[in-house]
């Protein structure tokens, strides 16, 4: 734990950091998926529930700090996708020998290129936010486990 943000049993935050999320070669695990999906700490925080004094609201969330590591990356995706569908769209353009057609032909794989990289992206920064999340479930469900057990004497 790095620091307390107010008292945690006062609606405070507790935030962690992710050991391993800026290890290079983090492959598997917790550390990797959290990585993958840009977020470098962990924010607890914990909720009495009115009417049960022995119980209380556990909230894990974990900012996301990659934007602008997204947007650059995206942006190279795109970039790259655009590139290749440039080369095909000028390929086409000089098998069918359409010279007066060949900047629409290969402004169009451009475009087609550029956009499916884009689309790539988004769908692979989507899937890493999707296994974040349900990383963070795990270890609230951990946290919920274990502390039952501690209350009920078994840990």
């Amino acid at each position: 734990m790095r620091r307390a943000v107010s008292a945690p049993a006062t609606r405070g935050v507790l935030v962690f950091d992710i050991h391993g999320s800026n290890a290079v070669f983090v492959n598997q695990g917790f550390a990797f998926e959290m990585k993958d999906a840009g977020i470098r700490q962990a924010l607890v925080s914990l909720r009495p529930i009115a009417g049960s004094p022995a119980a209380c609201e556990l909230t894990v969330s974990g900012p996301v700090t990659a934007h602008r590591v997204g947007f650059s990356v995206g942006m190279i995706v795109s970039a790259i996708g655009g590139g290749t569908g440039l080369m095909a769209g000028l390929g086409i353009a000089v098998v069918i020998g359409s010279a007066p057609l060949l900047p629409f032909i290969a402004a169009g794989g451009a475009l087609v290129g550029g956009g499916t990289g884009l689309k790539l992206f988004r769908g692979l920064y989507a899937r890493s936010m999707r296994k974040a999340r349900s990383a963070l479930e795990g270890l609230v469900g951990a946290v919920a486990a274990r502390a039952k057990g501690v209350w009920r004497g078994t840990a």
